[in-house]
C-alpha cells in the first residue's frame, strides 16, 4: 500500500496530513499527542515536518527498535533478587 502523505505537495507534512495518514493505517492519536510528536521532530519549529526531519525520526525509530531487539535477544535475563 502506498500512501502519499504530503497532500498539497508543499514538501512538508503538517498536522492534518500526518493525522490523515495515520488514520489510513488504523492509528488514532489524540490531537495533543500528535502536536507533541510533530514538535519532537520539528527542528525548524514551523509546525511542519520536512523530509530531513522525517528521515531523522525514522532513523531514531529504527535505532530504538534495534536496541529493544538486541536487549531482548542478547542480554541475559536475571531473576529478581
Amino acid at each position: 500500500m502506498s500512501v502519499q502523505i504530503d497532500d498539497d505537495n508543499s514538501g512538508h507534512i503538517d498536522l492534518q496530513e500526518l493525522n490523515k495518514a495515520l488514520e489510513l493505517v488504523g492509528i488514532r492519536i489524540p490531537g495533543y499527542e500528535l502536536r507533541d510528536l510533530v514538535a519532537a521532530a520539528d527542528r525548524e519549529q514551523d509546525d511542519k515536518i520536512n523530509l530531513d526531519e522525517f528521515q531523522d525520526v525514522r532513523t531514531h525509530y529504527y535505532i530504538l527498535i534495534y536496541l529493544v531487539i538486541y536487549m531482548y535477544l542478547w542480554l541475559p535475563v536475571r531473576p529478581p533478587p
